[in-house]
């Protein structure tokens, strides 16, 4: 059997080797940007197989691997489609860096796992969904991010590393209302999944919650600032400020449920007992 920390170190590996990135002197995606990032998604991808292969675990560790991987995946993607955002590499790859650190020494209590029988298509889907949604998410927010850091280097006249290996602000600012668009059509199907799943469990469509109001409430700022986007009236460091909130919203109702029941409440317990 192959054992999880091992997995979990060698994704953890595969990450320092995406940090580095930066430090090449290349101008394009080359033959070992390619061989690092194809490493950092099977190590990631493995280790979520090996978690999720006899059980559904629905814990905060595993959510963090989750969305590592799918992250990684769909930047991939947007490589083959915008070759320009491979320079994003210099603030994903150290960000998922932490997430895999955090989720690292988060793993030590799983206190939610499923066998897949016992879990309905409504719940895989809502999973999907919800996972998608998160990646993409993150992925417009680090857009976001890097313009504005551009911008600001920019206006200063000051140049460093890492405004050298950011993409153009032109590529960061299209790249990131087209996440914000399709994260908002996906958030859209996952709220849906979740009103019939609760609905199966329950009997009723919605629950209000605090998770419920969370989500609720980076959907609809979500919906304005694409809105607001597409008038010309929202850019720069405003629009990143905003999807900096919609992001903490979203983490908050995604992963800060989960860190909350399977670490904070599980170490309360251990220290009453």
């Amino acid at each position: 059997m192959v054992n999880i920390t091992v997995l979990e170190v060698i994704a953890l590996l595969s990450l320092i080797c995406g940090c580095l990135i930066p430090f090449r002197r290349y101008d394009h995606p080359d033959r070992l940007f390619w061989l690092i990032s194809i490493f950092i998604l099977t190590a990631t991808g493995l280790l979520v197989f090996y978690r999720q292969n006899l059980y559904w675990h629905s814990d905060f560790s595993t959510a963090l691997w989750l969305t590592i991987c799918s992250s990684v995946l769909l930047f991939i993607i947007i490589i083959n489609l915008q070759n320009t955002m491979w320079r994003l590499s210099t603030l994903l790859f150290p960000y998922l860096f932490l997430l895999g650190i955090l989720a690292y020494f988060s793993d030590k209590i799983i206190l939610s796992s499923f066998s897949p029988r016992e879990i309905s298509v409504w719940i895989y889907y809502h999973a999907i969904t919800s996972i998608l949604t998160y990646a993409l998410l993150t992925l417009a927010t680090l857009s976001a991010l890097s313009s504005t850091i551009q911008e600001r280097n920019i206006r200063s006249k000051r140049l460093h590393i890492i405004s050298q290996r950011l993409p153009p602000v032109t590529s960061s600012d299209n790249l990131f209302i087209k996440l914000l668009i399709l994260c908002a059509f996906i958030l859209f199907l996952a709220l849906i999944s979740g009103m019939a799943t609760q609905y199966m469990q329950n009997g009723k469509f919605l629950t209000i919650d605090h998770k419920t109001i969370l989500i609720l409430s980076a959907f609809i700022i979500i919906i304005i600032i694409i809105f607001l986007h597409i008038r010309g009236g929202i850019r720069g460091r405003l629009a990143t400020w905003i999807v900096l909130f919609v992001y903490l919203f979203m983490s908050l109702g995604y992963l800060g449920v989960k860190f909350v029941r399977n670490v904070l409440l599980a170490h309360i317990n251990d220290l009453i007992i």
